[in-house]
């Protein structure tokens, strides 16, 4: 409602009572029933554009019009509560109907705007969740205590993919990609798109190092090596990923941008030592943790 209604809502009811009470007790006696009339339908409607308070408020002077009324006039006060029962239940079901109506439009409006919410926050090529709620979901998950770590994907050599293939076989690179990449995580963990060929993860805590590695293997091993069914032909895809542990360290207000800097420091370093190869920051400094550590193929296949 506008603020100069809501200013207002609280006289309401003793305005709309006086009125029509003090139209009653002038008007000739047949016609002032219809008076009676309105004042009860004030009552019911007054539910449908009314706070509850200021509702009820209206329909408690009615009650005490009505009662004043008939003491007034000298009528039976009998007859006038039958005549105010019956425009009661004809007010209310026309009261119910007209409430109805607004509440399905409010619902309506209420279920518009969160899927406009849920729009906002998803990527339309890849329907993953986009930098938006990534950013907002990683700081949730450090308040909470969940986030455990960071991975960045990049798909190698994107630009000659659309340069070579043409954008919307780009396009659906990025689709096949983003759909690889969330089935091979865990339900915990999530999958964005960044922008552009660049995907992100955020690992639920808590984790070492060598549970990094192998998400990041996981990751790898369903996104690299790969030919993309699109439009233009098979396309052969790999990708470069970093991963960094949340640095405990660090301020609280300060990890999430913290671990994405160590994230993406890992997977330049992918990149610089020849793409199509997974990267964990730190892990130089833990050798148990590269038991199992998937070794990058001579010559591995670069992206067309």
């Amino acid at each position: 409602y506008p603020e100069r209604f809501r200013a207002i809502q609280p006289a309401i009811p003793f305005v709309t009572t006086g009125i029509i009470f003090i139209t009653m007790l002038t008007l000739p006696p047949e016609v002032a029933p219809f008076g009676l009339s309105y004042l009860v339908l004030a009552g019911v409607f007054s539910h449908v554009v009314l706070t509850p308070r200021s509702a009820n408020l209206l329909t408690g002077c009615a009650i005490g019009a009505l009662v004043a009324w008939s003491a007034i006039e000298g009528r039976p006060l009998l007859a006038d509560a039958l005549l105010g029962t019956s425009v009661l239940i004809v007010g209310a079901a026309a009261a119910r109907h007209v409430g109805s109506a607004r509440r399905d439009a409010l619902a309506q409006a209420v279920h518009a705007r969160r899927d406009a919410e849920e729009l906002s926050l998803r990527d339309p090529l890849t329907n993953l969740p986009n930098r938006r709620a990534f950013d907002a979901e990683a700081d949730l998950r450090v308040l909470e205590g969940r986030l455990g770590g960071v991975i960045l994907v990049d798909v190698d050599h994107f630009k000659t993919v659309n340069d070579q293939y043409g954008h919307p076989a780009g396009d659906e690179v990025l689709a096949e990609v983003a759909r690889r990449l969330a089935g091979a995580l865990r339900r915990a963990d999530l999958p964005a798109r960044l922008g552009g060929d660049e995907f992100a993860v955020l690992i639920e805590g808590p984790l070492t190092l060598e549970g990094l590695r192998r998400v990041a293997d996981a990751v790898r091993g369903a996104t690299s090596a790969f030919a993309a069914d699109t439009q233009a032909g098979y396309v052969k895809i790999t990708t470069s990923v970093g991963g960094a542990l949340v640095p405990l360290d660090v301020p609280e207000g300060r990890r999430v941008r913290a671990v994405r800097t160590l994230a993406d420091r890992a997977l330049y370093q992918a990149k610089k030592a020849g793409r199509d190869r997974a990267i964990i920051e730190g892990e130089r400094n833990a050798p148990s943790a590269r038991r199992g550590r998937r070794r990058p193929r001579p010559g591995g296949s670069r992206a067309a």
